[in-house]
C-alpha cells in the first residue's frame, strides 16, 4: 500500500532549553560578559549597561524562591520605531521560560496565568491597556507574588469566581507613556535604532538565544541555592550590611532604591560584583525621568521670544520646539502623550492654564498660557503681559 506524507505535518517539539546543557554546551554563555554580548547581537540599547540589568532581572526572576515575595519587578522597554522593542520583550520573555501573548483579552491573559507562567510579555501595552478592559487594574494587582484576581468562570452551568496567581514579572514594550503605577514598579530600558546588516538578519535567523541564556541564568541560580535558602536570604536582605550598601543609593524616589534593593539582592546571592552599574542605573533612570533639562531649555527660549509678547504659546509649537531640539541631540521625537508628562512637569494644567482656545488665531487649538506658576517654573524675571486671550473672556 502506497503511503505519502501528510500536506500539513505537525511540527517537530522544540529541545527544552535544559537539552542545551549536554548537546549545545558551546553555544551556552560562559561568562557574563558573553551572555551581555549574546543580548547585543540581537537588541540594541541607548545604555552601554543596560544588557546587564535585563540580564539581572532575569537572574531575579530564576531566583524568584528565595527571595521575599515582595521582590517582583517588572520590565519596560522603550524606544522610537524600529529600535527592535517587540523583539527585546520577546528575548527577555524567553530567557525565563515565559509566555508572550499579542492581541490579549483580559480572560485569554487570566487563564493563561491560571495554567501558570514563569512571566508575561505583552507588546505595545499602552494600546492594549486602552484596549483591554480591566488589564490595567490585572497589573496593579501583580505587584508581588503571590497576588491574586478574581475570575468568573462557568462550571456545571453556572458562573463562579477563582482566584488566580496573577503574581508573575511581566514584559512589556510601549511607545508613547508607561502608567506612573506600572513604573513604580517595572525596570524601564530605552532601546536605539540599529539598521546594520548583522543585526537584521540575526533577528530573520534567531539561534535560540533566549533558551541559550535561560540555562546561563539557571546555572547562575543552582549555584547560588548551594549557599543560600531562604531563611539566609531573609536575614541578609535585613541586615546592617544591606542597609549600609542601600544607603549610598541616594535617590529621590522611594521606588527607584526598592528595585535596586531586588538587582542588588539577586547580584549578591549569585557572587557578583555590579554594584557600581546598578547604581548607575539608578541614576539614569531618576535623570531621565525628573530632569528634562534639554526640552525646558528648549521651551524657555520659546517662551521669552513669543510667550512673554503675547501671554501663552500655541500647543504644537511647543511641541515641535521641543521636537527639535532632541532631534539636535540624535534623541526620538516625544509623543503627544509624552510630551503632556512633560508640560504636567513644567507646571501646565489642563483647564487651566493649557486649553483650547475659544478665539483667536488658535480658535479650538490647545494654547499655553504663561501664568505665575509658568512664571516660576521657568525662572523668568517677570510676569509678561497679557496682550492677548483667547478663552472669550
Amino acid at each position: 500500500m502506497q503511503t505519502t506524507e501528510p500536506i500539513n505535518p505537525l511540527p517537530k517539539p522544540e529541545p527544552k532549553p535544559e537539552d542545551l546543557l549536554d548537546q549545545k554546551q558551546d553555544r551556552v554563555p560562559k561568562t557574563w560578559e558573553e551572555a551581555c554580548a549574546l543580548i547585543r547581537e540581537r537588541v540594541a540599547f541607548q545604555k552601554p549597561r543596560d544588557p546587564t540589568i535585563l540580564l539581572l532581572w532575569g537572574l531575579s526572576v530564576q531566583l524568584g524562591d528565595l527571595l521575599p515575595d515582595t521582590c517582583l519587578i517588572h520590565l519596560g522597554f522603550s524606544g522610537p520605531k524600529s529600535s527592535g522593542k517587540t523583539t527585546a520583550t520577546a528575548l527577555a520573555t524567553e530567557m525565563v521560560l515565559g509566555k508572550m501573548i499579542e492581541g490579549i483579552t483580559l480572560a485569554a491573559l487570566l487563564r493563561q496565568l491560571d495554567l501558570g507562567t514563569n512571566a508575561i510579555g505583552l507588546d505595545e501595552i499602552d494600546a492594549q491597556i486602552g484596549r483591554v478592559e480591566g488589564l490595567e487594574a490585572l497589573l496593579r494587582a501583580a505587584s508581588r507574588r503571590g497576588s491574586h484576581y478574581s475570575l468568573s468562570v462557568m462550571t456545571e452551568k453556572k458562573w463562579v469566581t477563582k482566584e488566580v496567581n496573577v503574581g508573575v514579572p511581566f514584559v512589556f514594550n510601549y511607545n508613547t507613556e508607561v502608567d506612573d503605577a506600572l513604573r513604580s514598579r517595572a525596570l524601564l530600558i530605552t532601546l536605539a535604532p540599529d539598521g546594520s546588516t548583522s543585526k537584521i538578519v540575526r533577528n530573520l535567523v534567531p539561534q535560540d538565544e533566549g533558551n541559550r541564556l535561560f540555562v546561563f541564568l539557571k546555572r547562575l541560580a543552582a549555584d547560588a541555592r548551594q549557599r543560600w535558602d531562604e531563611e539566609k536570604v531573609k536575614a541578609f536582605v535585613t541586615s546592617q550590611e544591606f542597609a549600609a550598601i542601600l544607603d549610598r543609593f541616594d535617590t529621590i524616589l522611594p521606588r527607584d532604591k526598592t528595585k535596586a534593593a531586588v538587582l542588588l539582592t539577586a547580584a549578591h546571592l549569585a557572587n557578583l560584583d555590579l554594584e557600581s552599574i546598578i547604581h548607575q542605573s539608578t541614576k539614569d533612570a531618576e535623570e531621565e525621568e525628573d530632569s528634562w533639562s534639554l526640552e525646558r531649555e528648549a521651551l524657555r527660549a520659546l517662551i521669552q521670544n513669543v510667550g512673554v509678547r503675547q501671554g501663552w504659546i500655541a500647543h504644537t509649537e511647543a511641541l515641535t520646539t521641543v521636537n527639535l531640539a532632541r532631534q539636535e541631540s540624535k534623541l526620538y521625537a516625544l509623543t503627544p502623550r509624552s510630551f503632556a508628562g512633560f508640560l504636567r512637569a513644567c507646571g501646565w494644567v489642563k483647564g487651566k492654564n493649557w486649553k483650547r482656545a475659544m478665539s483667536g488665531s488658535e480658535r479650538n487649538k490647545a494654547v499655553l498660557y504663561i501664568d505665575a506658576a509658568i512664571i516660576k517654573s521657568f525662572d523668568l524675571e517677570e510676569k509678561p503681559p497679557q496682550t492677548q486671550t483667547l478663552d472669550g473672556r
